[in-house]
């Protein structure tokens, strides 16, 4: 059983003009839309996540044991600022996982940095196996649909069953991510406020398939 933390990423919410037009553009000559920055209400939302860890660690509040986060930049801010001295230097270390980022394709936020120019930023955080240096996954004309995101839900959630033995993980995602895993979960439809975190207990079971003679 694995009790699955998620924190969402505070990003901004696009109004339809946006998607439209602006969404599917890299910036113009002042703003640069790709992989943005986490803005300054994203910052507030994380701030406050970070205190109610820290307003319930004096009551025992078990902490995640192993830490997964989107490789989008906003993501990873936000997972800094959440767990800024949660943890003791020997505390585990974060991981960045392909799968488990937005809602994926067409808009140029939702595309990822080069590896190298990920680690130049975050050299403290880790990268999955197999993660490679080009975003591989964004397509400037497919947008990803509720079926494939929850298809990469449930590749994050047989990862953590097949490798992980810890008991207590946190996933720092989006909205997109985590709608999809909560529908894989079976759980009720959730909407989790930007800087919100969601607590969850999920049971895997193993099921045996007869063989075909």
């Amino acid at each position: 059983m694995s009790d699955v933390s998620l924190s969402f990423d505070p990003g901004v919410r696009h109004v339809k003009a946006w998607s439209e037009y602006w969404a599917k553009l890299n910036g113009d000559d002042e703003i640069t839309t790709a992989d943005p920055q986490l803005t300054p209400l994203g910052k507030q939302r994380a701030q406050e996540a970070h205190a109610a860890w820290e307003e319930e660690r004096p009551f025992g509040i078990p902490l995640p044991e192993k830490l997964y986060t989107s490789p989008l930049t906003r993501a990873i801010h936000t997972h800094q600022l959440t767990f800024d001295g949660v943890f003791p230097p020997s505390g585990p270390k974060p991981i960045m996982v392909e799968n488990a980022r937005e809602h994926n394709g067409v808009h140029t936020c939702d595309k990822r940095r080069t590896r190298s120019e990920i680690y130049a930023s975050f050299p403290e955080y880790y990268f999955e196996n197999g993660f490679t240096e080009n975003d591989e996954l964004w397509k400037p004309d497919y947008r990803e649909t509720y079926d494939d995101i929850d298809r990469r839900a449930m590749h994050v959630l047989d990862m953590i069953f097949h490798n992980d033995t810890e008991t207590f993980v946190s996933i720092t995602s989006h909205g997109g991510f985590i709608g999809g895993f909560l529908r894989m979960c079976k759980h009720r439809p959730w909407y989790l406020p930007t800087g919100g975190i969601i607590p969850l207990v999920v049971k895997g079971s193993v099921v045996e398939t007869p063989l075909r003679h």
